[in-house]
């Protein structure tokens, strides 16, 4: 879940589990204050398959649904041209150090799929 500030509003981006209404309630007057409700709500969709313990970092597109490898590893080296200072993608804490050279690392690390070429 991330709140996004814009002047007097803000959107909330909600990525979590069913059943945690209170817990973001809660969140949301901490940060803001009691009663506040977002101007915007933006619903993403959660996969239970990300909640596996991994260490801090940055992972390439998950196999499960990624059909164009070299088109993946493009997108990924199109953020890294865009050198962002954070990366905060939904899954896990927020990157804020290093950001930059991790993309582009894993835009030539990233892995194709059996029997995909560079230039599929």
């Amino acid at each position: 879940m991330y709140f996004v500030r814009s002047g007097a509003s803000w959107t909330l981006i909600d990525t979590g589990w069913a059943k945690r209404g209170q817990r973001i309630k809660n969140a949301a007057e901490t940060a803001f204050r009691a009663g506040t409700r977002p101007a915007t709500v933006l619903l993403a969709h959660l996969h239970p398959d990300h909640s596996l313990r991994r260490r801090p970092g940055l992972y390439g597109p998950p196999y499960i649904s990624t059909w164009r490898w070299p088109a993946a590893r493009q997108s990924i080296a199109v953020l890294a041209r865009l050198e962002p200072r954070v990366l905060a993608p939904g899954h896990g804490r927020p990157m804020v150090t290093g950001v930059a050279s991790a993309l582009r690392a894993l835009s030539r690390a990233a892995p194709y799929r059996a029997g995909e070429s560079a230039s599929s």
